[in-house]
């Protein structure tokens, strides 16, 4: 299983119209559509006002999006459908390495809760202001979402990163 969690921003100086995500496995971190494998299902984005984020996007992937046999490196293509010219910084492309001995599945029905995690927030000059527990990422995001406008740095769990709301 392989999670991508991630914010869109729209760097331009108008309002971007609603679109897709697409995804794409490919042997290189190079965008070719009549090469690479289309993965589903695509994820919708609202339009995004210049100069500003808009949500937090996850896709997450199994052993079953791949074809059997697969392994080594390639690399997911996360491909944002726009109508702009300037395709460059509508596309990021990460490295994976998928090891199909490592990706078989047994079905078991068990009762699951969320695991819950620290989550702290500071300002970029080093002030706390946020210490809880959350217990999905849903929530961690809608947290960050709560901050006054400014960078933060967040730290929950094992992961630390900057925020800009």
């Amino acid at each position: 299983m392989l999670s991508f969690n991630f914010i869109v921003d729209n760097i331009g100086d108008a309002s971007s119209s609603s679109t897709k995500i697409e995804f794409y496995r490919s042997s290189n971190a190079t965008f070719n559509a009549s090469d690479d494998a289309k993965l589903s299902p695509e994820k919708s984005i609202p339009s995004i006002c210049a100069g500003s984020s808009n949500g937090y996007y996850s896709k997450t992937l199994f052993a079953s999006d791949f074809e059997y046999g697969l392994s080594g490196y390639w690399y997911i293509i996360a491909r944002i459908k726009a109508e702009d010219k300037n395709t460059s910084n509508n596309t990021v492309a990460v490295k994976v390495y998928f090891n199909p001995s490592r990706s078989s599945f047994s079905t078991a029905t068990a009762k699951t809760t969320a695991p819950q995690k620290n989550m702290k927030v500071y300002t970029f000059s080093g002030v706390q202001v946020i210490d809880k527990t959350v217990s999905s990422e849903q929530e961690e995001w809608e947290t960050v979402k709560s901050l006054q406008p400014g960078l933060y740095i967040v730290k929950s769990g094992d992961k630390t990163y900057k925020v800009k709301n």
